[in-house]
């Protein structure tokens, strides 16, 4: 436990937390778990199956236009 706290504290943890939270941010992510192909937002896990169509299928990502 002390080596994960250790880990945490170290230059790179906050680094690392503060990059993929301003990645976050840029993506629209709205909540956990998201993924995020080619701009296209999947948010949850039950959108798993529809991330692995898009992957497979090589269509374009769909953009909201709002």
């Amino acid at each position: 436990m002390t080596r994960l706290i250790d880990y945490y504290f170290s230059l790179q943890s906050p680094w690392a937390y503060e990059q993929n939270r301003r990645e976050a941010l840029a993506a629209d992510v709205i909540g956990s778990p998201v993924y995020v192909f080619d701009g296209e937002v999947f948010w949850g896990q039950d959108r798993i199956e529809l991330l692995a169509d898009a992957l497979k299928s090589g269509r374009a990502p769909y953009r909201s236009q709002v």
